[in-house]
């Protein structure tokens, strides 16, 4: 009777480490895609700002060469 009590204690224990590393695991999946889609994220947002602040320049320069020409 004590051994088949160890050996459901035993059974049950490596049932819930199993459990435990299967969740570990898929934590960690969701951690590293996370990570990989706050990246893109981070480059489109990056691609986006050179690209507003590129009009911004090449409006400005417009202004400063208009200006420039009535001696502002």
């Amino acid at each position: 009777m004590l051994s088949v009590l160890v050996f459901t204690v035993l059974w049950i224990m490596v049932f819930g480490m199993v459990t435990s590393l299967l969740i570990g695991a898929g934590c960690c999946v969701v951690i590293v895609a996370a990570s990989s889609v706050s990246d893109l994220v981070d480059m489109l947002l990056d691609a986006l700002a050179s690209v507003v602040f590129g009009v911004l320049a090449v409006i400005a320069a417009i202004f400063a060469g208009i200006l420039g020409l009535f001696g502002f």
